[in-house]
């Protein structure tokens, strides 16, 4: 958010997702892949341990790429806002 040509907030795109809970599943997806170097071993055993807990619809997973667009821009937006105010936590 802006006023005044400055940023004056961040908005918090973790809940822009109808289904919050597949918001996480993406975010954690992309958590398992950072963490490991893109292993697709320990992606999959991400997705079958999630499954074992909560069910996705076709139409979720093919939201998924827009998922983690959307997580990757808001992350953007929170380490912009950190950097303007002087609270950066990218060291």
């Amino acid at each position: 958010m802006a006023q005044d040509n400055k940023i004056s907030g961040v908005l918090d795109f973790d809940f822009i997702s109808l289904d919050v809970s597949f918001m996480e599943f993406a975010i954690c997806l992309n958590h398992v892949l950072q963490m490991t170097n893109g292993s697709l071993e320990m992606a999959e055993t991400f997705i079958k341990g999630y499954a074992e807990y909560r069910k996705s619809s076709s139409q979720e997973f093919t939201h998924l790429q827009l998922l983690t667009q959307i997580y990757h821009i808001a992350l953007l937006h929170i380490y912009i806002g950190q950097h303007h105010s002087g609270e950066s936590y990218l060291r």
